[in-house]
């Protein structure tokens, strides 16, 4: 029988008394066969180890176009983290466990978050891409909310992103994010599948093309409601490497998005590709797929609340 290693005590609670690592982190031995269960964030039993851990997150220093010459900045969180070993879901290049951030003398609340484990192990330049390509995107989705209530679109015609974390522990990478509650829904793809019964998402990505001056287009869009996680990015020069098609991709996403209500309010330029698609290239599934309610998202680092209107976050109370 595998040894446990780092015991937690068993006191469940919203924020548990877990115990020392005496100086060292346990030995991660994260298992791979998928397990979809509900996750048990109060029972400290569920939790099979305890680390401290070193969390990177970036964040822009202006506009999307000084975003685009490079300009963000890093900054670093010491925390500590329990993880339960047993995955609940994967894709294509990881895999993700239940995890959560216990509270300290920065904040005395409990971040429920998902750690992921890559299948094949990447250099530091892979995860500082992550974090660029995250924080990219996510202004993206800021400045496209903001164009969409200067044209007068609906209060709930917006979307967020998910803040994603880089964690080291015992010299390994592991990026984390704010866990999503909800039905996870697949909206478009990275390529050939664009979803028209959800008009708001594919203008997003007409929209980040025309924006960043045809460099950049956000794809692959997922998640909950309009609280979207782990989103591709196609960009002229590939530099975002796994899923960046390019200049391909962009001009597969055309072939098969129809523009729609947001694309004429925001004024969107239709694209040369558009002129000559044909009926059968349209990717039109009956699948419907519904991003009501829509939220806000908690700005604060870890969080994964959601705000309605005016209202505090109900989870770290900001």
């Amino acid at each position: 029988m595998e040894e446990r290693k780092a015991p937690i005590t068993n006191n469940p609670g919203r924020q548990g008394n877990y115990l020392q690592n005496d100086g060292a982190n346990p030995t991660l031995n994260l298992e791979l066969e998928i397990i979809d269960k509900p996750p048990m964030w109060n029972t400290s039993s569920f939790w099979d180890y305890t680390v401290d851990t070193n969390i990177t997150y970036m964040t822009p220093t202006s506009s999307i176009d000084e975003m685009m010459k490079g300009q963000m900045k890093l900054t670093n969180l010491q925390k500590r983290m329990v993880i339960h070993k047993q995955p609940f879901a994967e894709g294509v290049f990881s895999k993700a466990y239940y995890a959560k951030i216990l509270p300290d003398r920065d904040s005395k609340t409990e971040f429920q978050v998902v750690l992921k484990a890559l299948k094949k192990p990447q250099n530091k330049s892979f995860f500082s891409a992550v974090l660029k390509k995250n924080t990219f995107v996510t202004q993206l989705a800021d400045d496209y909310n903001k164009t969409l209530r200067h044209v007068c679109a609906a209060e709930d015609a917006k979307v967020f992103f998910v803040k994603v974390y880089v964690a080291k522990i015992n010299d390994q990478y592991y990026m984390v994010e704010p866990y999503i509650d909800g039905h996870f829904q697949k909206y478009t793809n990275n390529f050939d599948y664009v979803n028209e019964n959800v008009p708001l998402l594919s203008a997003f990505s007409h929209f980040s093309y025309q924006r960043t001056k045809k460099l950049f287009m956000v794809n692959d869009l997922q998640g909950v409601n309009n609280i979207l996680t782990d989103p591709g990015v196609h960009s002229v020069t590939k530099e975002f490497s796994h899923g960046d098609f390019g200049v391909q991709g962009m001009i597969v996403f055309f072939r098969n998005h129809v523009c729609n209500d947001y694309r004429r309010s925001l004024s969107l330029k239709g694209h040369t590709s558009q002129e000559n698609q044909i009926e059968c290239n349209i990717n039109r599934r009956d699948i419907v797929f519904n991003t009501k309610p829509t939220f806000d998202m908690c700005t604060t680092p870890l969080c994964n609340g959601r705000l309605y209107g005016n209202s505090k976050c109900s989870v770290c109370n900001l």
